[in-house]
């Protein structure tokens, strides 16, 4: 549908209103703060600023769990070049 009041859905194939996304949406306290936040943001550079450091904060703590996982798998590069070289496709029928 062409009209604005309905958006189609990832898939494409139910019409949704514009009313049920936006009642649907609850925000947590951190997006509201982000939210809020970025409102102060008035030019692209302070964008940029906020998403690098974003992306930084984000970044160390997947860095970080990456870390605790492969102590705690007792991971090596052995064992990554087998779970890569692993071939475990359900054959075709």
């Amino acid at each position: 549908m062409a009209h604005s009041k309905y958006f189609r859905n990832f898939a494409g194939s139910k019409n949704i209103k514009k009313q049920e996304i936006m009642e649907a949406t609850v925000f947590n306290p951190t997006q509201l703060y982000l939210l809020q936040l970025f409102s102060y943001s008035k030019t692209e550079e302070t964008k940029q600023e906020l998403q690098k450091l974003l992306t930084a904060y984000y970044r160390e703590k997947v860095n970080k769990r990456a870390n605790e996982l492969w102590e705690k798998l007792n991971l090596n590069q052995e064992k990554l070049d087998e779970i890569c070289n692993a071939h475990e496709r359900l054959p075709y029928k």
